[in-house]
């Protein structure tokens, strides 16, 4: 969200893009209640009186399957840590939908990344294995859109978990 933020501010994306950039995003960042079903947390018995006690109150799912009892906390935070390796990054969709060149994707990824370690706006050293996912230059077909190095996946899946459990514990 933030490197989203960035491109606006950046003037690479428009806010409306980036609007369209974060509701596909969600639409393919896969549902907490699938994934307990996907690794057996839950029955779908359990899944639909969830859903169904879900209705009567604004609280999310995790909660509210630890409040039937049916996971533990520890469970739903598994599930948290799995839901964000599976989400989609803000790059990875710009650069499915074609809003931006690959290169300048590239570029703008490797200020991003600079500012955030604190080093000069202007900075555009080399890519670094595991912190900025290369973008592949040129088009490419929807089906091998958005394919990055392992070691990039895991290392921003590994941060969006810290941050997920974080953001729990602080809450």
């Amino acid at each position: 969200m933030q490197f989203g933020i960035h491109l606006v501010r950046s003037g690479v994306l428009t806010a409306d893009e980036f609007v369209a950039v974060i509701e596909r995003q969600i639409s393919r960042t896969p549902m907490l209640g699938m994934l307990a079903i996907e690794v057996r947390k839950i029955s779908m018995k359990q899944l639909f009186a969830v859903l169904e006690a879900q209705m009567d109150t604004s609280a999310p799912f995790g909660e509210v399957a630890i409040g039937l009892g049916f996971m533990s906390h520890a469970d739903v935070l598994e599930l948290i840590g799995l839901q964000s390796e599976r989400c989609q990054s803000v790059a990875q969709c710009v650069n499915e939908m074609g809003l931006v060149a690959p290169d300048v994707l590239n570029r703008e990824l490797r200020r991003f990344q600079a500012s955030c370690r604190g080093q000069a706006p202007g900075y555009e050293g080399g890519d670094e294995p595991g912190v900025v996912p290369s973008i592949p230059q040129g088009r490419r077909s929807a089906k091998g859109a958005g394919a990055t190095s392992r070691s990039a996946k895991k290392s921003a899946a590994k941060g969006r978990r810290k941050a997920a459990v974080s953001s729990l514990k602080s809450s």
